[in-house]
């Protein structure tokens, strides 16, 4: 068993036990001999400090320390009164000093802070605070919440919660354990539940032949903690299911969902090209309509003959993807030039707003609002066309897809 070193100020050394016995014992670096301490429990390796006459002792039982006495060569009577004053008073209460979990090496994952974030002892803002994290640390991830909107880390050996938005990872973050390691106790509701319809297969990674790991009884209840795909209208998916504190993967053509929002669950789309590329489209098509609902509404009042405040300008729109997205996936090329073709136009109408308010001399002409909303009409049309070119590529996400059945 491999252990990490505890010291007070002094060398600690590792140290050797006997187990299922009431006596660890405990070898004196100063004089290399072994003497006995008491553990009460199971004895497991211990760490000792050096050159003193204390010793902390794990107990296998509850994984918490105890303390026991060493000493060098023949032990004096003060002793044997201090080592029995400690068996009667300090080992009945154990201290609570628990070792740092670290991340399973089949799933490590990192975090990188993007701002100042806040480190909480849970999963929730209920939770207390620990400390601020500053901005570009990159952290150890070690769980997740169930909808993955905290994430557990290790920050100068203590294990906390962070709030995903103020992140960035490298790594799976869907197979982190659900509720983490070693937290503060807490009560949560599922985020979405359901049973399965049939005898269901076990996957461990992906719905493939070659990855089932067992099988799950028809109507068995499941707790949903992850999905591939899913969105409305998307035909079947995979989901990610709690079973027994282990996490597998099973299509959801074999689960009944009954409770909650599954919508709420990580996406892990978001791993493959394809899948980013579908929802950072997605997503910047909808920034797109905002700028254009804002803009439109600024140009129609000006139009009907209204004043139209200054105080807030409308934001530009930012092309997310660019030219390599579309030679990776040369499917989204359409949608893609279509959004260009409507951001130019959004951002025009804005840039002339924008313009006129910096000028309190300017003049708007009538031709100036009915060019700017000519702009706008164009910008519309290639939003429509952009949406329409994305629904049938969300439909046919190859990860997501099964040919004949949607």
């Amino acid at each position: 068993m491999k252990h990490t070193e505890w010291t007070d100020g002094m060398n600690a050394v590792p140290t050797k036990t006997t187990r299922n016995v009431g006596i660890a014992f405990i070898q004196s670096a100063a004089e290399n001999k072994w003497v006995g301490g008491t553990d009460r429990m199971n004895a497991v390796p211990t760490k000792t400090t050096h050159n003193v006459g204390l010793a902390f002792i794990q107990s296998a039982a509850e994984n918490k320390w105890v303390r026991g006495m060493i000493g060098r060569g023949k032990p004096s009577p003060l002793q044997y009164i201090v080592c029995i004053l400690l068996f009667l008073f300090i080992l009945p209460t154990q201290a609570q000093e628990t070792p740092t979990p670290t991340p399973e090496a089949d799933y490590i994952v990192y975090v990188t802070t993007q701002d100042f974030v806040v480190f909480r002892e849970g999963p929730g803002r209920a939770f207390n605070k620990i400390l601020t994290i500053d901005p570009v640390v990159t952290l150890p991830a070690i769980g997740r919440s169930t909808d993955s909107r905290w994430i557990q880390v290790i920050y100068e050996g203590r294990s906390g919660w962070l709030f995903w938005k103020y992140l960035v990872w490298t790594g799976n973050v869907i197979n982190l354990p659900v509720d983490g390691v070693a937290t503060a106790a807490f009560v949560r509701r599922a985020t979405a539940v359901g049973y399965t319809t049939r005898v269901t297969p076990l996957y461990a990674s992906a719905v493939t032949p070659e990855d089932q790991v067992g099988e799950l009884a028809a109507g068995t209840q499941v707790e949903l903690t992850g999905r591939l795909g899913g969105e409305i209208g998307a035909g079947f998916f995979q989901l990610q299911i709690k079973v027994d504190n282990n996490l597998y993967w099973v299509g959801s053509w074999n689960i009944n969902i009954n409770g909650g929002n599954y919508l709420r669950l990580l996406d892990t789309a978001y791993l493959i090209p394809y899948g980013r590329i579908l929802r950072t489209l997605e997503s910047n098509v909808a920034q797109s309509i905002t700028s254009y609902d804002q803009i439109h509404g600024v140009w129609s009042r000006l139009d009907s003959g209204a004043g139209v405040s200054c105080e807030v300008i409308p934001l530009r729109i930012r092309r997310l993807l660019n030219e390599g997205d579309s030679r990776k996936e040369p499917s989204f090329a359409p949608p893609l030039v279509a959004l260009e073709q409507a951001i130019v136009g959004i951002n025009e109408a804005i840039d002339t707003f924008e313009t006129v308010c910096a000028d309190p001399s300017a003049v708007i002409t009538r031709n100036d609002v009915q060019d700017a909303l000519t702009t706008l009409d164009d910008a519309e049309r290639y939003l429509i066309l952009a949406g329409s070119l994305i629904e049938p590529l969300r439909v046919r996400n190859p990860l997501t897809f099964k040919d004949g059945v949607e």
